[in-house]
């Protein structure tokens, strides 16, 4: 039985100001899918993640959520560059930030916490202010704030831009572990060797959607 979609793209044309990004791109995709987002530089891979996350609004065409299957939180993970390193906040700060509320009843409320800094092997680094980390230690301080908001569709954008082999290896089975238990993941990534594990990739060069047969 096939999965139902979470997401129908149909003659999407995305701009900016006057400028055309990307033209008459159409794609849908499964629920479960680890969906690569591939092309050149310029070819508008970070520009289709904003405008799934909603943040960028200049297009038009049909793009259409499955209610049914990503009702639940859509989560978001930008670009290293774009995060502000400077806010005084600690590793389990941020990451708490995924629960999505300012204070807890409980010790109990922050079990998913805990539980995201493990899996991705920041939990002894749970009180290091953020300005303290590198990159590596940064990008998965991030990946566990999107654990801890436990989406139903990820959005990454170039998560492993920087980062060293060992770290890019732990990140990525976090990654792979998602697709396994239902949600949806939206990859940009520009190589091939993380890519062809992808059961689906969009191109945006060639404006292809190929899906992987299983």
């Amino acid at each position: 039985m096939n999965a139902p979609r979470v997401l129908t793209v149909d003659n999407l044309n995305v701009y900016y100001d006057c400028c055309s990004v990307i033209e008459n791109l159409s794609f849908s995709v499964p629920r479960g899918s680890l969906c690569g987002i591939a092309g050149p530089n310029g070819s508008g891979k970070s520009t289709l993640i904003k405008v799934l996350a909603g943040l960028h609004r200049q297009f038009c065409g049909c793009l259409s959520w499955n209610f049914l299957c990503a009702s639940k939180k859509i989560a978001y993970l930008p670009q290293f560059s774009d995060v502000n390193r400077n806010f005084p906040l600690t590793v389990f700060q941020v990451a708490a930030m995924g629960m999505g509320k300012p204070f807890f009843s409980s010790k109990k409320d922050l079990i998913p916490v805990y539980q995201a800094l493990e899996s991705v092997d920041m939990l002894t680094m749970k009180d290091v202010s953020l300005y303290q980390l590198s990159g590596g230690q940064l990008q998965r301080t991030l990946l566990a704030r999107l654990l801890v908001q436990d989406g139903a569709v990820m959005l990454l954008d170039e998560p492993f831009v920087g980062l060293d082999a060992q770290t890019v290896i732990l990140l990525w089975n976090v990654i792979r572990q998602w697709s396994t238990v239902g949600k949806t993941v939206f990859l940009v990534h520009h190589q091939d060797d993380i890519l062809v594990h992808c059961s689906q990739v969009i191109d945006l060069q060639k404006h292809s959607c190929g899906q992987k047969k299983s």
